[in-house]
């Protein structure tokens, strides 16, 4: 509900963009739709092969996105860094799903998590490298330090409703799924708290050394959005925690951004 929430609001708000700047607006509003398909499978998959394929489908679907103002030269160089940055991160997601897989044999939350009964202890080099992986690609879809150098490119040069769009859906999904592989990976709660306790105390220290000095325009909404980063990612920073608590702190975090 909070993705269709979401969207819906970007919807109402991309009214005066679509009538302006747009002559067919059935490809912004069909790409609007995928990008959300996208996030709530992020949310709801138990494997990660899903995760990975509702990740591209957001991604596809923002890169498109972020540069739709075809005639605006920030919009195009936007998207392309954006694109960039984002088959990169994409890479190292599958690269540590890979690693995951071959040092388990399965994709799937439950299995792996059987497959790893010794705990942390067990882990060799490929398991720890495959979280690593995977937490940096997620952590560039949410925009967390030091993952977040695509932001200000494509803040500033995607259509506003976008800027909006990215701040909340992708950020809201990038949890989701970081918050659905702490909990579906319970032997591993140690390593990625660690893991998740360094980006949360990045992105707070990031976001309160750009809002002394923010820059103007969509960019300065980029304090705003790295902060909320590491406070969502608080709210998963604690395996100990059980479902629900770990829910409500991360609704919380969301709300408050």
């Amino acid at each position: 509900m909070l993705f269709i929430a979401i969207t819906a609001v970007v919807c109402l708000a991309s009214a005066h963009f679509v009538r302006d700047r747009l002559r067919h607006a059935g490809e912004y509003y069909g790409l609007l739709i995928l990008s959300t398909i996208g996030c709530i499978y992020m949310a709801a998959g138990r494997e990660l092969i899903t995760a990975y394929i509702s990740m591209e489908l957001l991604s596809f679907s923002l890169y498109v996105l972020v540069s739709f103002a075809k005639m605006d030269a920030k919009s195009n160089e936007g998207g392309m860094k954006y694109m960039l940055l984002g088959a990169f991160s994409s890479a190292l997601f599958l690269y540590g799903l890979s690693l995951i897989y071959g040092v388990t044999g399965s994709t799937s939350y439950a299995d792996i998590n059987a497959a790893l009964s010794g705990g942390v202890s067990d882990f060799g080099i490929a398991m720890l490298m495959g979280l690593v992986l995977i937490i940096a690609g997620i952590g560039f879809k949410v925009s967390a330090v030091p993952f977040h150098m695509w932001a200000p490119d494509a803040y500033e040069g995607a259509p506003l409703p976008i800027t909006a769009y990215l701040s909340a859906a992708s950020k809201a999904a990038g949890v989701a799924l970081l918050l659905r592989h702490s909990l579906g990976l319970e032997r591993e709660a140690r390593a990625v708290e660690a893991a998740v306790a360094a980006v949360v105390a990045a992105g707070h220290r990031t976001a309160d050394l750009a809002a002394t000095a923010p820059p103007s325009g969509p960019r300065g909404a980029l304090p705003d959005t790295v902060a909320p980063s590491g406070r969502c990612g608080a709210g998963g920073e604690r395996p100990t925690l059980n479902t629900r608590q770990m829910g409500d702190r991360v609704v919380e975090a969301l709300l408050a951004a």
